[in-house]
């Protein structure tokens, strides 16, 4: 269906309707579209009622180079809208990378809405100030390489470290789905809620109420470690660590996550 919130369109599609089952809302990453979870749908659909989305700028939703407009303000302003318009019972929030950033944000902002959350190889934050201004610097050079010359960008960053574990099959899917990308769009996103601007609520992370089970790959040794550390600060908060896996957990054992993500639904609809 396409939903509109404020000037802009978003696609989002309820995979499957089913009252006596809880609904997952599945946020995806940088660069990435609903199409990332297409291989996650059926089996997900013997145990809840997927949902999928296409959030700003990104896949069958509105292009935008607007930077201002993928703060993080504004983008949880948007899925609240929507959230409010669907009202749905028994919600879940499931979010990867960049969309699990975003699901950090709105579990915080907005938790009302969700039984629970799911939250794969994200993070909440930065804290210090130099550090920020790091991220931020090294966001804006590599924006200034997405508008000069996209597919230059993606020949390297297909070959990052983090993506090594990556069935090639999978790799041919992410980088069909980046290419079909607006680059100006992906600039003002990484911009407008890269890790360096986006707000940091590391310190909120006791207050939450729901729980939350967060999952990252073994070889991804960056958020494998802040994972861990994140499910210490909170009781309601579960860590799982995927073996063999990297940063993308759903596409390098896609089985494994399913299973997952199965028990921990099932504990909280109990």
């Amino acid at each position: 269906m396409i939903l509109h919130v404020d000037s802009f369109k978003y696609y989002l599609k309820i995979e499957q309707s089913d009252s006596s089952l809880p609904y997952l809302l599945l946020f995806h990453g940088f660069m990435g579209s609903a199409i990332n979870f297409s291989h996650l749908i059926n089996p997900l659909s013997t145990f809840c009622n997927p949902i999928t989305i296409d959030l700003l700028g990104h896949g069958r939703s509105d292009v935008c180079h607007d930077t201002k407009a993928y703060s993080a303000e504004n983008q949880i302003s948007h899925i609240h809208s929507i959230l409010e318009r669907l009202q749905i019972q028994n919600l879940h929030l499931y979010g990867y990378s960049m969309g699990g950033r975003l699901a950090f944000q709105l579990l915080h902002h907005f938790p009302g809405f969700f039984q629970s959350g799911i939250i794969e190889s994200a993070h909440c934050g930065l804290k210090n100030e130099p550090d920020r201004l790091e991220r931020k610097k090294s966001d804006e050079l590599l924006a200034i390489e997405i508008v000069n010359n996209f597919e230059a960008f993606l020949e390297k960053w297909v070959r990052l470290p983090l993506f090594k574990s990556t069935p090639n099959r999978f790799k041919e899917i992410y980088k069909k789905g980046m290419l079909s990308q607006d680059h100006r769009s992906m600039a003002a996103s990484l911009r407008g809620f890269g890790s360096g601007v986006m707000p940091y609520i590391c310190d909120k992370i006791n207050e939450f109420e729901i729980p939350v089970h967060l999952i990252a790959g073994e070889k991804d040794l960056k958020y494998h470690l802040q994972m861990e550390q994140l499910s210490l600060m909170n009781s309601k908060f579960t860590y799982s660590p995927v073996p063999n896996a990297g940063h993308r957990v759903h596409a390098d054992q896609p089985e494994l996550l399913i299973e997952l993500i199965r028990e921990f639904l099932y504990r909280q609809n109990l």
